[in-house]
């Protein structure tokens, strides 16, 4: 029998996740396994492969498959994983071991992601304790606050990861803006098996009118709709003094 064995990957998986998201199947439904066979395999044997469990297939190796493999297409279902097997038959029959690979589908957006407060830690105050009271800014109302690191909390799909925006553009840990096209990449916040996930930027946000917008991404790498809320920062102490006088000391004597 045949001594060597056939590999096979999901040429498809470009993150090498182990999952299949929506973007990376696109929208016929169906991927690409590709099945290549090492440098002493021997052309006339052939590769009897199976695809989701389904009837066997065979390709003749050529040396042109020695040398490049070929590919076969693989239907994919929302939630299951695509297997693909293929083992190596010899003219007379003999079979070699069998190679089997599987993947997870998963082209479901995460959903349920929410901004729900963004808080505000300066200037409020302390407790009993000594400790500085954190007051919810009001969203509602231009999200005034003083606070130029303030805390952003949200929900999320469990497991899945977000990722921070200011004003249009992707951040770092620190709140920067970093340039995805330059392959630099975004802080991704972790989202708790509650659901539950905060970001505080590491350094100041300049003063002025904010928008913060959330994209959730889950572990295949789908992506869910943004959602978006609006704060003003203003950290400068008015530049003038009130006056006082009173007004029963007639004669002005003090």
């Amino acid at each position: 029998a045949p001594t060597y064995k056939p590999e096979i990957s999901f040429i498809d998986d470009n993150d090498g996740n182990g999952k299949l998201s929506k973007a990376e199947i696109g929208n016929d439904g169906k991927t690409e396994a590709k099945i290549t066979v090492p440098s002493n395999a021997e052309v006339g044997d052939s590769i009897v492969y199976t695809v989701n469990g389904g009837e066997e297939k065979t390709e003749k190796i050529t040396q042109d498959i020695k040398d490049n493999g070929f590919k076969v297409e693989v239907p994919v279902t929302d939630g299951q994983k695509a297997t693909v097997t293929a083992k190596v038959v010899d003219p007379a029959g003999n079979a070699g071991d069998k190679s089997e690979a599987s993947i997870d589908v998963d082209t479901s957006a995460p959903t349920g992601t929410t901004i729900d407060s963004i808080t505000d830690n300066v200037g409020n105050g302390v407790d009993a304790n000594g400790n500085p009271i954190v007051e919810d800014i009001d969203l509602n109302n231009g999200g005034l606050t003083n606070d130029n690191t303030p805390t952003i909390n949200g929900s999320a799909e469990p497991g899945s990861k977000v990722v921070v925006s200011i004003d249009g553009k992707p951040v770092n840990e620190n709140g920067k803006p970093v340039d995805v096209s330059k392959g630099e990449k975004p802080y991704e916040v972790e989202v708790g098996q509650d659901g539950k996930w905060t970001f505080t930027p590491k350094e100041p946000l300049p003063d002025g009118k904010h928008e913060i917008s959330v994209v959730a991404k889950d572990e295949a790498g789908n992506e869910g709709d943004p959602v978006k809320s609006n704060i003003e920062i203003d950290t400068s102490a008015p530049t003038y003094k009130p006056e006082i006088s009173f007004i029963d000391d007639n004669d002005g004597n003090g």
